[in-house]
Parts: C-alpha cells; sequence; structure tokens
C-alpha cells in the first residue's frame, strides 16, 4: 500500500541555507521507502540564499508546490529597501506575533487545499519555523481530519537568539503556541533544549520524540579534488549575523593580535555574512588580507571546503542562554573529520556532541587576548590530526525512519 504525506515548509529548495535541509532529507528518504510526498513551500525569489541544485536530489515522488510571497512591508516601498538590506529583522517580532511570516497561512491554506483534495494524504507535517504556519497546518488539519505533526527546528517562547520580548507580547506569544499545539497529534524536536520548551508549553512527553539533525553521506560523495594549498586553511560555514555574533569579532580582533606570530594561514567564511562584519574585519589592518568572503555556496562546493579545509571554524551566537543554541552544522562539520576551533559555549546539547567526538577546541569566547594566544599556538603546531568518531548515527537516513515510525504511529498503520 502507497502511503503518502503532505509538508508543509516555508523554507525548502530552491531556497538554500540551513533552514531547508531538515524537511528536505526527510522528504527526500521518505520517497525512496515508498512515501508519496507533496511539499507547499514558499516561492522567493527575493530570498538571500538559492540552490537550485538541491532540487535534482528530490526523487519523482516528491512533488512541490509553491504560492506567491506577499508582505505588508511590499506596500511601503522605502520599508522594504530598508528591510532587504538587513540580514534579519527582529525588531518586527514588536509588531508581528508570532513572526512576521504571519501572511503567509493564508497562501498556506488556499494552496493545501487544492493540493489534499488532489493528493489525498495520510497526515500533515509542518515544519517551524515560521511558527505562524503551525496555524495553517492547524487549520487544514481540523478541515480534513487529518493527522498533524508538527516539527520543531527552533524554540517558539524561548529563542535565545530573539530580542527578549515585553511582558504582554510574551504572554500573548506562549498563548499562540499552546493554541498552535492543539490541534496537533504529535510533535518532533532536534535537541534536548526544544524538548524541553514543549514539556513547559503543557505537552505530553508520550506524543513527543526527538529526532536529531544529521548529514547526508550522498553529499559527499563526487567532490572535486582539494587543491594543494601552502597555508593552512580555516573554513567557517553558514550565516554570521552582527547582532548576535559576538564571537566573530572576538576571533577578528584576536586574529590582528596574533598576526605578527603566526603566518601561511586564510581563513573562508563561507555563507552569508553581515555586511558590519565584513567592514570590521577590513578595518583591522594586521592580517585582514588573510580573511576571504566566498559569499554563498551551493551546498557541495561547501561540503568540498569543509573537506579540503585544514581546520572549521564554528562561530557560535553569543546572546545571554547561549548554551541553549544548536547549530545544524555541527553534523557535517563532524562528517568532514577536522578539527574543530570552537568558539562557543562549552555547555548545552551542542557542546555535548562536541566534546563526545573529541575534535574540538573550546577556545574563549570573551577575550581576544586569551584567545589570540590560543591562536598561535595552535597555528604553530606542526599539526592536530582529527580523531575517529562514529558520525553514521546520525545519517539523515536513520533520522527519516524515525520520523517514518511516527508516521506509522499517528495514522495507525504498521511497518512492512
Amino acid at each position: 500500500m502507497k502511503r503518502s504525506a503532505l509538508f508543509i515548509s516555508y523554507y525548502f529548495p530552491p531556497q538554500g541555507g540551513a533552514g531547508v535541509f531538515r524537511v528536505y532529507k526527510f522528504a527526500k528518504y521518505l520517497a525512496r521507502r515508498g512515501w508519496e510526498i507533496a511539499v507547499i513551500s514558499a516561492y522567493d525569489k527575493s530570498y538571500r540564499f538559492q540552490d537550485e541544485s538541491l532540487l535534482d536530489d528530490l526523487p519523482e515522488n516528491v512533488k512541490c508546490y509553491y504560492t506567491y510571497v506577499s508582505s505588508p512591508l511590499a506596500k511601503i516601498p522605502s520599508l522594504r529597501r530598508w528591510a532587504d538590506k538587513k540580514m534579519h529583522l527582529p525588531v518586527s517580532d514588536f509588531f508581528f506575533l508570532p513572526d512576521n511570516k504571519l501572511w503567509w497561512c493564508y497562501e498556506a491554506v488556499k494552496l493545501g487545499r487544492e493540493v489534499i483534495e488532489k493528493s489525498t494524504p495520510e497526515l500533515i507535517f509542518l515544519s517551524l519555523p515560521p511558527f505562524s504556519s503551525a496555524f495553517a497546518g492547524k487549520e487544514l488539519a481540523k478541515r480534513y481530519k487529518l493527522p498533524l505533526v508538527l516539527d520543531f527546528r527552533d524554540s517558539w517562547t524561548n529563542n535565545p537568539t530573539r530580542p527578549p520580548l515585553p511582558e504582554l507580547h510574551r504572554k500573548i506569544n506562549t498563548y499562540l503556541a499552546k493554541k498552535a499545539l492543539e490541534k496537533a497529534s504529535f510533535i518532533t524536536v532536534d535537541t534536548e533544549e526544544r524538548l524541553e520548551d514543549i514539556l513547559d508549553l503543557g505537552w505530553s512527553e508520550d506524543r513527543i520524540a526527538l529526532i536529531p539533525g544529521g548529514y547526508d553521506e550522498e553529499d559527499f560523495r563526487d567532490l572535486a579534488p582539494c587543491e594543494e594549498n601552502k597555508r593552512t586553511t580555516v573554513v567557517s560555514a553558514g550565516t554570521i549575523y552582527a547582532g548576535i555574533h559576538r564571537s566573530a569579532r572576538v576571533f577578528l580582533e584576536a586574529l590582528r593580535l596574533a598576526s605578527s606570530r603566526i603566518s601561511q594561514i586564510e581563513i573562508r567564511f563561507i555563507g552569508g555574512v553581515a555586511s558590519e562584519i565584513i567592514e570590521f574585519s577590513r578595518s583591522l589592518g594586521a592580517g585582514a588580507d588573510w580573511v576571504k568572503f566566498p559569499g554563498y555556496l551551493a551546498h557541495k562546493e561547501c561540503l568540498r571546503e569543509l573537506i579540503c579545509a585544514d581546520f572549521l571554524l564554528l562561530l557560535a551566537p553569543t546572546p545571554p542562554q547561549s548554551e541553549r543554541i544548536f547549530l545544524s552544522k555541527i553534523y557535517e562539520y563532524l562528517r568532514a573529520s577536522k578539527p574543530i576551533l570552537a568558539v562557543a559555549p562549552k555547555w548545552g546539547s551542542m557542546a555535548e556532541l562536541l566534546r563526545e567526538s573529541g575534535n574540538a577546541l573550546f577556545l574563549p569566547t570573551n577575550s581576544p587576548h586569551a584567545l589570540a594566544e590560543e591562536l598561535v599556538r595552535i597555528f604553530n603546531a606542526k599539526s592536530i590530526p582529527a580523531k575517529p568518531f562514529d558520525i553514521t548515527r546520525y545519517s539523515r537516513e536513520s533520522m527519516a525512519i524515525e520520523l517514518e515510525n511516527v508516521f506509522l504511529r499517528v495514522t495507525g498503520a504498521r511497518n512492512g
């Protein structure tokens, strides 16, 4: 018997960036296991990261449907032009609760009706954030009497990367979260911290599954060979925001302080980097010419950068409660089997995984001078080989099987 599911995810290829990979890989591997997957996503050409190559990896039984993206900002051209220059707009949390994608719910519900009546799925799987899209899932699940599985990649009510809300806003946001969860049949989360947040909302633990992020071994096949580089190469992959990535400024300042005692170094920041960080780097003088900003690369190209590096640089956001942050790129970092320079908290579930791997060198997060001394020691060492670590238990295929078990539970089906 063929099984079918409707996936709703604002972020999905051809959009790129970290937010697309969890649901995208679930769709890929569930389709390989015989599921018919229909995906509703947002068609947003203006989104800063685009990677058309990701679509080539999807099986034929994944059908993608895209909504038109409109925004309240589009009604005010001068505000739209200003917003386009920003990496993100946390200030919008004060005006749009739970987030500034609220308007997309209507588009998702409208298209969702058409897709459900056409493909007759057995359940709805909805990826969060944006959290407002949960109401689209709730509406469709109620209308068509379908099980709803909500998957949390971030915390709705306790996200340390978002600005603290005033008391009234916080209460409204918590109320919205509880209302959105009312229709859910099951909830999946990617970290222990997210699980705790759902429990704090009064959700039953027996209807929550912790399914970690992961890596896809197929993505590491057929990568272009590494070129010989006489310099020690350090690669950072991922988005660097100005407001919350104080660790980036600390690292760059430490590099300037250490520049007279190290040589033959190249630091490569792959991905979106806030203009403020780039300008800060160029203002440092000594050592600034070692720092390169190639920008966003297609996923395969980014993985090649990881494989070819001598060290991988992990610059974690450093707001209050930064130990609650888990960067999904960690799994690909670990698969690349290179020493990781972690300017990151030493506690929390991400730190536990890094410590378990034995490949993380935790560096000072607040003192450029202390960090500079560590960089001199590391870069002047003859070599720091990576230690063996079994990353296979975090394969995307294994995670998809865990999600399939959730699907079978909520539909009352049996595997095999």
